[in-house]
């Protein structure tokens, strides 16, 4: 991802994900990154959905993406209470804080000394907000997969052209040939031939 990470808790590197279900992500920034390309208008909370667009890509995110990012790197999902009555969700890891959607705030600080636990089961107890835990999740695999598709093609593509490049490289007889086969090419690359009748 080009640009700067300026949600709270970012750079942690001792913040680990917890088994290999999510692949590529392994840390907080990871996840942050890959979840840039997932939040959407239909993971937003309903009653945030007509701002969305006006606002950053993290607002009316932050309860399915913090038990997201508890599913990945274990640890509790804490709650920050606001000034309108609805509290705002985070995460904590072995003591250390993250909170992948703060950035809908613009910069305002909140006391995340003062988060209390918050229970999935509270959570998901609202049907909608469970179906937009399931949207996010597939989102998230879904673009996960995507990528690392790309990348076995891109490395297919590299390891082809690679391949083509020794092939149209015709080798060298060169004064430290040696009987064992040596072959010297005009990349620097050293190639050993044995042939049966040598051995």
């Amino acid at each position: 991802m080009n640009g700067e990470r300026k949600y709270y808790g970012a750079g942690l590197k001792d913040v680990r994900a917890v088994g290999g279900a999510y692949p590529g992500v392994m840390t907080p920034d990871d996840l942050y990154d890959a979840l840039c390309h997932v939040w959407c208008a239909d993971t937003c909370a309903p009653r945030m959905r007509e701002e969305w667009r006006d606002r950053h890509i993290t607002w009316g995110q932050c309860s399915i993406t913090a038990f997201l990012a508890q599913d990945i790197f274990g640890g509790e999902v804490l709650g920050v209470p606001l000034e309108d009555g609805n509290c705002h969700c985070f995460n904590r890891v072995q003591g250390r804080c993250f909170d992948l959607t703060s950035e809908q705030f613009d910069g305002k600080a909140l006391d995340y000394s003062a988060g209390t636990l918050q229970s999935r089961a509270s959570h998901f107890g609202r049907a909608e907000k469970y179906a937009r835990y399931l949207l996010i999740k597939k989102r998230l695999l879904d673009h996960l997969d995507m990528v690392s598709r790309a990348k076995r093609i891109r490395q297919t593509a590299s390891e082809v052209l690679r391949e083509r490049r020794y092939a149209d490289t015709e080798p060298e007889e060169d004064e430290n040939t040696v009987d064992a086969g040596e072959r010297y090419y005009p990349d620097g690359s050293v190639r050993y031939e044995c042939s049966a009748e040598k051995l």
